[in-house]
């Protein structure tokens, strides 16, 4: 896809809809996970912002949703598309907390 077509489908009411419930459910997780995992403190920072506010966040996180090699494989298997999201999001929380270590 080019950056165009990546725009649209991030922005995709569906995808969306999606990314509030994956990124919400994540939240959770990890305001509850141990406070001594790396970097817990920017992380369950992120966490508390997006409980306040997942639309806002979810709008985020979809672009880089729609840029993940995972993102194409979720398509292409439904079975899995949830799976697939929360694995994504997973990734993605760590960049957006500040975490990430070169791996995209």
């Amino acid at each position: 896809m080019d950056y165009e077509e990546l725009y649209h489908e991030a922005m995709q009411s569906d995808l969306q809809t999606r990314t509030i419930i994956g990124i919400t459910k994540k939240a959770v997780l990890v305001q509850m996970e141990d406070a001594e995992t790396e970097n817990h403190v920017n992380r369950a920072t992120l966490a508390a912002n997006v409980l306040s506010n997942p639309v806002y966040y979810a709008r985020h996180f979809s672009f880089g949703i729609v840029q993940h090699p995972n993102y194409g494989a979720e398509q292409n298997n439904p079975q899995n598309s949830d799976t697939a999201l929360d694995s994504v999001i997973a990734y993605l929380w760590d960049a957006f907390a500040g975490t990430l270590q070169n791996d995209l």
